[in-house]
């Protein structure tokens, strides 16, 4: 029988192992895609759908990071629709190559080596939180096995985990650093900034803190005011500004949460009334994704309260999330990749496995399968709509139940010490 101590090495191995088959995983899915087309439903257009790889999307990436061929300055010749670290990220892989197919395959690369590292740093956090560390085999789910390899969202999810593992092991600096970076590479970020705040001032036991002794805040506005301003300076104020413009005047798209309602509409009202209620609901769309993260730094004070361990950071940032998606005007399925690796760190392990399982599952069957087989009008694609709704509602109402229940509950935490 082994001793205490080398149990407990074996057991301490186990997290890596799934670390190291995952690596393995991903390599053998960027083979896959590099070299067969594997598509099937073959009577479609381009001779089918392909299961390991999005060349749509990926062809776009291409062209987005054309200056990079061109020796150009980014953002100067043509619009990019990306933040700055998000676009710097993409030309990457166009310095290993300087044709499509290569850079396609350079960048699944770089996409895994971000998948990899977002799973260590979920392990950290597991083992941080006291969670089990099974449930890092999650990210072998499908959804986010393709859309790690076919988008670049795999790079700001790590960063948002980074920057929690920060957070929660008292680096205050580096946490807000890596949020600021994080909306950088993808503005989403930016929703995390008040629940951050909030968890900061009670852990620090600090009191109110005005503007300019905002530390947090310009540790996260000062680089974004810079970076912009350097972009516009670099490509023009039209250009340089466009990855914010774009984001923020995008319409109504199909793969909404309101995309079954507004098919509905389209048998009862004129088509007239039924653009100027898309237009209407649009705005209001736009306006309910920020309310939430702007109310709770704007009333911090009363927010700070409901934001004192580890688990309300999780659960609050999983809701504003969830939120931020069920209200989006518009959809794009690589999102999960946002929200499955923040379920992860739930305490109630079991159901928010559950959640992430058919997120992940479900994720992969809306794209590229329900899409490109049967249509965005499609009745199957608008029932896998419905069913993703239906599954982030769920998401935030058994969050904030989690969230009143330790609220009942709470006792205020001890003070702990404050590193820089």
């Amino acid at each position: 029988m082994p001793g205490p101590e080398k149990t407990l090495a074996v057991k301490s191995k186990k997290p890596l192992i799934i670390i190291v088959v995952f690596a393995i995983f991903l390599g053998g899915g960027v083979w896959w895609a590099h070299s067969s087309p594997s598509k099937f439903a073959s009577w479609l257009p381009g001779g089918g759908v392909s299961v390991t790889r999005d060349d749509q999307e990926l062809s776009v990436y291409f062209e987005r990071v054309g200056f990079v061929r061109a020796h150009s300055v980014p953002y100067k010749e043509n619009r990019i629709e990306y933040p700055i670290l998000g676009t710097m990220y993409l030309s990457l892989p166009a310095l290993a190559s300087g044709d499509e197919a290569g850079y396609a395959l350079w960048l699944m690369i770089l996409n895994s080596l971000s998948a990899v590292a977002l799973m260590y740093v979920t392990y950290r956090l597991l083992a941080l939180l006291g969670r089990p560390h099974s449930l890092l085999w999650l990210f072998f789910l499908p959804g986010v096995a393709y859309f790690t390899l076919n988008r670049f969202d795999i790079w700001p999810a790590l960063l948002v985990q980074l920057s929690l593992l920060m957070l929660f092991t008292k680096r205050w600096n580096w946490a807000f650093v890596l949020l600021c970076a994080s909306f950088l590479a993808k503005g989403y970020a930016i929703l995390l900034f008040p629940i951050f705040f909030a968890y900061w001032l009670s852990q620090t036991k600090r009191p109110e803190v005005s503007l300019w002794k905002n530390k947090p805040l310009w540790l996260l506005v000062g680089p974004v005011l810079v970076v912009i301003l350097l972009m516009v300076a670099m490509a023009g104020g039209q250009n340089g500004l466009f990855p914010y413009y774009f984001q923020s005047t995008r319409g109504f798209a199909f793969g909404s949460a309101y995309t079954i309602y507004i098919i509905g509409l389209t048998f009862l009202i004129q088509e007239r009334w039924l653009v100027i209620m898309i237009g209407i609901a649009t705005k209001v769309m736009l306006l309910v994704q920020f309310i939430l993260p702007a109310l709770m730094y704007g009333g911090y004070a009363f927010f700070r309260r409901f934001i004192r361990q580890t688990d309300d950071v999780v659960h609050w940032s999983t809701i504003v999330i969830a939120v931020y998606i069920l209200f989006s005007p518009y959809y794009s399925p690589q999102w999960l990749l946002w929200l499955v690796p923040l379920l992860l760190l739930w305490r109630a392990s079991t159901v928010a496995g559950l959640a992430a399982f058919a997120y992940g599952l479900m994720a992969y069957l809306e794209f590229p399968i329900a899409i490109n087989v049967f249509g965005f009008d499609s009745i199957q694609y608008n029932m896998l709509v419905l069913a993703r709704t239906v599954l982030l509602v769920s998401i935030v109402v058994i969050g904030a139940v989690q969230l009143r229940r330790r609220a009942d509950t709470a006792v205020p935490p001890a003070p702990l010490p404050l590193h820089s």
